[in-house]
């Protein structure tokens, strides 16, 4: 338990059981054409709900819990893949929130089954220990096949292990944590999901490359975080879980609004957002929040929020009687129409404000909604204005292009309907100068857009590890243009899409064919993973960008296709400044065809300790420290790895804190902010030295925020 005595008005931290969250991935383009009406043997599942509303999505209706899926995971080579995790979960759901799932494991025949599921609209997902996860829509199965669907999943071979610990704000580990890693690729995201130990210690199988996981677990705030596959030593850091609760009113009448979906964004962090439901005296309350600056919105069929007000939550704090005031709003009643019935099961459309009257300073935002099964659609809290409709269907666009992409809004509700025809994809093979595949090589897909006033719309792309890259069947007609991305040089590569042409393959070719190995390790010798290694030209008449690496796992790195030439070979964790030197004795001569392997040493072994106090001389316990070395806000190399790495503890009872994997050659700076106490820092700081922080006190915002 975290005791502050000198802050009364801070909540004793104890783990009472929260709601947790339901937000889910935007499978944005997954199909499954699984037909056959081969039942698998049953396996008893195990059953994760939670009950949170999500935020930006609004979710099918439930339906009564009458659909199921079966179906068997495999290998590439149609193998059975016994003792995989199989979940399904909602198909058309917002991301950032926490992810409900039905799961269960696979037989040793691989066969499997999932029954009791509330809505078809529905992604399965399997992984597997070597396995990359696979996944499958799930809704066209079940609506071309009634209650039960067969769908079956491949796990590619490539997988690529996450290990590490859940940690709670003391270093404790947090035990049953739920661990979700997701990872988006151009429109496609896959999830996977797996129970910390009693240990707090968690593995995972995941595609090579940047990822995100999300932690979850009664009493703290969820935590998202960037991580690269594989890595061996992950530590994701719990927070107590704050609340925000308060009141809805009708700005014009002064009374409370039942039903209202309040929402809670984390200012400046879009898509981190938790949510609840106002309850028949407009009263609501948003839990399992992380300290930092809220800012509140609401939707209603009849309303949306005024201006938001603003929120600064502390370290599990409890802030009361915030009153939400709502102005008129309308709603979207839509219908997608299609010669597939079923082509748009798991989408969703968002309506996206380009020009709204600021009627009486309502806010305006992004409004989504899932489509249902049968293609309804309903969006609600709309202001008057003109709205930019985006649809993403399983391969399917809309089919009126930019005439079909705005939706005007008055003073009424407005009933629409959007046909979807068959999209346009791309098939990128990636070859080097010598046309070998370049495994996970980055891309980025450029188009200019007729329906935003011909803004150049730019997407980031990424070849999987036989050097390949897909779209999926998203693309409109137009002029595309597809080049190689980070450091890597080539030609762009133009393509005009027509109608009814599908997936068009093209190929871009990258410089280079040179390969170097970078195995990095710490003092003792223990290799280190989680890094953001980069090799950087040292010829003067090369160009002077960085080079990602690519993670192998062991410590071990990759970087390439390079050209010939002299690399200084570099590394980041986010809070050291980095390793690697550029002088010539220290650079690496790469020929221009081959394999080239070296070591670098990494030295983390620094401890930092201190304390910190307030305003006042006093201790201030239950405040976060961070500690950053001075050189990391302007190395470029550092704002590749900033994600992936922090360093933070929470200061006991009396104030004191440990922070260790520091440099010894560093100059640190040692930060503390806290909504009640204050914020303070400290520059120059040797890891070894002692330090005190002292606290100025803090400034006030404005909200409507009243007893907390």
């Amino acid at each position: 338990m975290l005791l502050n005595a000198h802050h009364k008005r801070r909540a004793v931290l104890c783990p009472v059981a929260i709601l947790a969250a339901l937000a889910l991935l935007r499978w944005l383009a997954i199909d499954s054409d699984a037909s056959s009406d081969v039942r698998a043997e049953s396996v008893r599942a195990e059953h994760e709900t939670h009950e949170r509303a999500p935020l930006h999505t609004r979710l099918p209706a439930e339906r009564g819990g009458s659909w199921s899926v079966a179906g068997y995971v495999r290998n590439e080579h149609g193998g059975a893949v016994g003792n995989a995790r199989v979940c399904a979960v909602c198909a058309t759901c917002d991301v950032a929130l926490g992810v409900p799932a039905r799961c269960t494991r696979s037989e040793p025949s691989g066969a499997y089954a999932l029954d009791l599921l509330d809505s078809p609209a529905v992604t399965v997902s399997a992984s597997a220990a070597g396995y990359r996860p696979g996944h499958a829509n799930a809704g066209r199965a079940l609506q071309r096949e009634g209650t039960r669907g067969q769908v079956d999943i491949v796990l590619p071979n490539d997988g690529a292990r996450l290990a590490g610990t859940v940690l709670d704000a003391l270093g404790g580990p947090v035990p049953d944590a739920r661990v979700l890693l997701w990872r988006a690729s151009g429109a496609l995201q896959a999830l996977v999901e797996t129970r910390a130990d009693d240990e707090g210690k968690f593995e995972l199988w995941a595609p090579p490359g940047h990822a995100a996981v999300r932690v979850e677990a009664a009493g703290y705030a969820p935590v998202s975080r960037g991580v690269v596959a594989p890595s061996a030593d992950i530590a994701l850091q719990l927070t107590p879980a704050g609340t925000i609760s308060g009141t809805v009113i009708d700005r014009a009448s002064g009374k409370p609004v039942a039903d209202v979906e309040v929402r809670a964004l984390f200012e400046g962090m879009r898509g981190r957002s938790l949510a609840a439901m106002s309850g028949y005296d407009g009263q609501f309350s948003v839990t399992g929040l992380e300290p930092g600056r809220y800012l509140l919105s609401a939707e209603h069929e009849r309303f949306r929020a005024a201006s938001p007000p603003a929120v600064q939550l502390g370290l599990a704090q409890v802030v009361k009687a915030v009153t939400v005031p709502l102005v008129p709003a309308v709603s979207v009643h839509g219908q997608i129409l299609s010669d597939d019935a079923h082509a748009c099961v798991g989408g969703r459309v968002t309506l996206d404000p380009t020009g709204i009257s600021q009627q009486e300073g309502a806010s305006a935002s992004p409004t989504v909604s899932a489509v249902e099964p049968d293609g309804r659609v309903h969006l609600r809290g709309l202001m008057p204005g003109r709205y930019r409709v985006e649809l993403r269907c399983a391969d399917h666009v809309l089919a009126d292009g930019a005439s079909g992409s705005q939706l005007d809004i008055r003073d009424q509700d407005v009933h629409a309907t959007w046909r979807v025809t068959r999209g346009l994809g791309l098939e990128i093979s990636v070859l080097d100068a010598v046309d070998q595949p370049v495994p996970h090589a980055s891309l980025v897909m450029q188009r200019t857009s007729a329906e935003r006033a011909g803004a150049t719309v730019f997407t980031p792309l990424s070849a999987d590890a036989s050097g390949k890259a897909t779209t999926g069947l998203h693309l409109s007609p137009g002029t595309y243009t597809v080049r190689p991305g980070g450091a890597l040089r080539g030609e762009p590569v133009t393509i005009e899409l027509r109608p009814g042409t599908g997936a068009s393959p093209i190929t871009v070719r990258v410089s280079g064919s040179a390969w170097l190995d970078v195995d990095v390790r710490d003092e003792h010798g223990k290799p280190v993973d989680g890094l953001q290694v980069s090799a950087r030209a040292a010829d003067a008449a090369s160009p002077r960008k960085l080079a990602p690496a690519r993670p192998l796992g062991a410590g071990e790195y990759r970087v390439g296709p390079l050209e010939a030439g002299r690399y200084s070979v570099h590394a980041a964790d986010g809070v050291n400044r980095s390793w690697g030197e550029a002088s010539e004795h220290a650079t690496i001569s790469v020929p221009s065809q081959g394999t080239v392997r070296t070591t670098l040493q990494i030295e983390r072994a620094g401890r930092l300790a201190g304390e910190v106090v307030d305003a006042h001389g006093q201790p201030a316990a239950n405040v976060w420290v961070t500690v950053k070395d001075e050189t990391v806000k302007g190395d470029p190399l550092q704002r590749l790895a900033v994600a992936l790495s922090t360093q933070r503890r929470l200061t006991d009872v009396d104030g004191h804190f440990e922070i260790d994997g520091l440099s010894t050659r560093g100059r640190y700076v040692v930060s503390v902010t806290d909504p009640e106490a204050g914020e303070g820092s400290v520059h120059d700081v040797q890891a070894g030295a002692p330090v005190t922080v002292a606290l100025t006190h803090p400034t006030p915002i404005a909200s409507s925020a009243g007893d907390r």
